[in-house]
């Protein structure tokens, strides 16, 4: 899975209940001087030496061939790949580049909404995340990313409004694929911060049976301490 460093650190956010850094005002800060950092280069009028060079840019993409959709996929594919690494600047960059290449591609939001989550920005999230499913509702690790993104402000808030919404996402993934493993254990996650704990390991036990969602182990024993497993599927003792 290619946000599976999205879905493990989310885990640690929720075992661990870490107080919110600063992460997003310092990378803001940088991105004044650096607008690539930022997504839709931070959405601010450019200056003509800016311009100059993203038209530079689209010509010599041009000229290797390919539609600007296509080749827009490719650089999508190739922020992925930097963001798996942890390199998110480059995927930034990336990312950027996509979209300046097609702005109707979801991928780039996408992008844009996993980085802003992992760097605290929620709300910012929140609206790349939901853009990119305009454009494009067919992947449902989309949805999940977007219930793991509730349930991180719900961590910030404590507002219950983020866990109805993590349900509603959770709901439509497993609408649109009722054996998806990814859906089934973001759906697991939200009957956990429902405090519905043994329907929480049912759909693990679920999640498990569909496929490999790299389970955390602190998620499990946070888990075992509310209720022990039931079929000692995870937990043996």
């Amino acid at each position: 899975m290619k946000k599976l460093l999205w879905l493990l650190l989310f885990i640690v956010s929720i075992t661990q209940m870490q107080a919110q850094s600063k992460r997003w005002a310092e990378w803001q800060k940088r991105g004044e001087k650096q607008i690539n950092l930022l997504p839709m280069y931070g959405g601010q009028p450019k200056s003509k030496n800016l311009l100059a060079l993203d038209k530079k840019f689209l010509a010599s993409v041009d000229k290797k061939g390919g539609t600007r959709a296509e080749n827009s996929k490719y650089f999508s594919d190739r922020g992925w790949q930097h963001f798996q690494q942890g390199d998110f600047e480059t995927a930034m960059f990336r990312f950027n580049q996509a979209w300046l290449l097609d702005s109707t591609n979801a991928k780039p939001y996408w992008g844009f909404g996993i980085i802003c989550g992992m760097l605290e920005n929620y709300d910012d999230a929140f609206t790349y995340l939901h853009k990119a499913y305009a454009l494009d509702s067919s992947d449902v690790q989309l949805l999940c990313d977007i219930v793991f993104t509730n349930f991180c402000k719900y961590q910030e808030t404590n507002q219950a409004l983020y866990i109805e919404n993590a349900l509603v996402a959770s709901q439509k993934a497993l609408r649109q694929s009722p054996d998806h493993a990814f859906a089934l254990y973001s759906h697991a996650l939200v009957q956990y911060m429902k405090n519905d704990y043994a329907s929480t390991w049912e759909y693990l036990y679920k999640a498990k049976e569909k496929g490999e969602v790299g389970l955390d182990q602190d998620f499990i024993k946070a888990l075992h301490a509310q209720l022990p497993d039931p079929k000692k599927e995870f937990v043996k003792d």
